[in-house]
C-alpha cells in the first residue's frame, strides 16, 4: 500500500495555482480619499509571452468605493485575472489621506495573506494620478523607480527607507510616531522631496529635503552626508566634505520632573573638493573641524527641539533608550507629557580624516 502511494506522489499538484500570465500582478498602489470615497489607483505589471512582444507590459487601475473592501470590489469587477498584491513594491498614500490617518490601511496590508509586510511606503505631494500613471522610461512602472530611489538613497545614508512591517510595528505601542518619505514632481520628474511626520499614524507635518540631515545623522544605519564649510582664509572658497558617523551615544535621564536627553556624536571627514585649490595648514584644520561640529550640532540640534516644541512627537526613539536605561522609572511615566518639557544637550565632534590636496611646491616628474 505504501508503495503504490509514493507511486502517486510525484503526481500531484496545486490545482488552484495559476501562471503569472493568468494574474494582475500589482507593481504600485495608491490610495486616497475623496469626498468620504476611498480610491485605490495603482499600476499591474502583465507578462507578455508571444514571440512578438515578450517582456511586461504595464497597465493602470481603479477603483471607488464606500471603503477599501467596496474599492477592491470594484477594481475585481473590471479585471480580467485576479489581483496579486505580493509582487507590490510601493504603496503611495495621499497627503489628505494621511492627514486623516493611514492605520486603516496599514491593517489591511496586515489581513491580506498576499501583501508583503517588506512594500516600501511613501507620502505624495502630487494627485496618486499624476504620479502612478506615468510612463518611467528605465523602469517598468512608478513603484520599481520609488523603490530603486528610496533603497539606493537609503543604501547611500542620504535617506530612510520605510516599510509597511516598520509602521505595523508602531501601531500597538503607547507612543506612535515614525517617519515616511515625501515624494512628488520637480520639473516634471518624480523625486524624493523630504520625510513626513506622522503621529498616531497621522500626516501632522512635512520635513524638507534639505532640512532631514539632522534626522539622518541619528537614524540612517550608515549616514553618509555632504556638508559645505569656508576656508578660514577665504570665504569664497568652498570646501567639499563627505561626513559618516564613526561613534554615536545617547544617554537620557529625569532630573526634577524634567526629561534630559543627551546626545554625543563622533563624525568623521573626508575632503572630497575645494572651489578653488589653496594649501590647508593644521591650524586651518582645526577651525575648520569646530565649523563642522558647530553645523552638524546645529542641524540635530534644531530637529530635535522641533520635534518637541512642534510636534510633541519623539520619532528619534528617545524613548526607547530611557526604557532600557530606566525601566521603572519609564512605567510611570507619561512619555508625551515630559517629552514636550525635554531639554536636550546635542555633542559633536567632526574630525578632519584627509586633506587630500597636492602640494603645490612639489616638483614634477623629469
Amino acid at each position: 500500500m505504501i508503495v503504490i502511494i509514493l507511486c502517486f506522489l510525484p503526481l500531484t499538484a496545486c490545482w488552484d495555482y495559476l501562471d503569472v500570465e493568468k494574474r494582475s500582478m500589482v507593481i504600485s498602489v495608491g490610495i486616497d480619499d475623496k469626498n468620504g470615497e476611498s480610491t485605490i489607483i495603482g499600476g499591474i505589471g502583465s507578462v507578455i509571452g508571444t514571440s512578438e512582444d515578450k517582456g511586461v507590459k504595464r497597465y493602470f487601475f481603479k477603483g471607488i468605493g464606500d471603503d477599501f473592501a467596496d474599492a477592491r470590489l470594484h477594481i475585481d469587477s473590471s479585471l480580467p485575472f485576479p489581483l496579486f498584491l505580493g509582487t507590490s513594491r510601493s504603496i503611495v498614500f495621499s497627503e489628505s489621506y494621511a492627514s486623516k490617518s493611514i492605520e486603516p490601511y496599514l491593517n489591511r496590508i496586515d489581513q491580506l495573506y498576499d501583501y508583503r509586510k517588506s512594500v516600501l511606503l511613501t507620502i505624495s505631494k502630487d494627485p496618486i494620478e499624476e504620479i502612478l500613471d506615468r510612463d518611467i522610461e528605465q523602469d517598468v512602472s512608478v513603484g520599481f523607480l520609488l523603490e530603486n530611489i528610496m533603497e539606493q538613497l537609503t543604501r547611500n545614508g542620504k535617506a530612510l527607507y520605510v516599510t509597511a512591517g516598520d509602521a505595523l510595528n508602531r501601531i500597538p505601542m503607547k507612543y506612535t510616531a515614525y517617519l515616511i518619505p515625501y515624494i512628488g514632481l520637480k520639473d516634471d520628474i518624480i523625486q524624493y522631496l523630504g520625510l513626513c511626520v506622522m503621529k498616531d499614524s497621522k500626516l501632522v507635518d512635512i520635513v524638507k529635503v534639505e532640512d532631514t540631515d539632522g534626522i539622518i545623522y541619528l537614524l540612517n544605519k550608515k549616514p553618509r552626508l555632504t556638508e559645505y564649510i569656508e576656508h578660514p582664509k577665504d570665504k569664497n572658497i568652498r570646501i567639499l566634505y563627505i561626513t559618516t558617523v564613526s561613534g554615536k551615544k545617547i544617554y537620557t535621564d529625569l532630573k526634577k520632573e524634567q526629561l534630559q536627553i543627551n546626545v554625543e556624536l563622533n563624525v568623521d571627514a573626508e575632503l572630497r573638493g575645494q572651489t578653488y585649490i589653496l594649501p590647508i595648514s593644521q591650524s586651518e584644520k582645526k577651525l575648520m573641524e569646530k565649523q563642522l561640529s558647530s553645523k552638524i550640532k546645529e542641524d540635530i540640534q534644531s530637529i530635535i527641539e522641533r520635534s518637541i516644541k512642534e510636534y510633541n512627537c519623539d520619532f528619534f526613539d528617545f524613548y526607547e533608550y530611557f526604557r532600557i536605561q530606566h525601566p521603572k522609572l519609564y512605567d510611570e511615566l507619561d512619555w508625551n507629557l515630559v517629552y514636550q518639557n525635554a531639554k536636550v544637550d546635542v555633542s559633536v565632534k567632526a574630525r578632519i580624516i584627509n586633506k587630500n590636496m597636492r602640494d603645490p611646491n612639489a616638483l614634477g616628474k623629469k
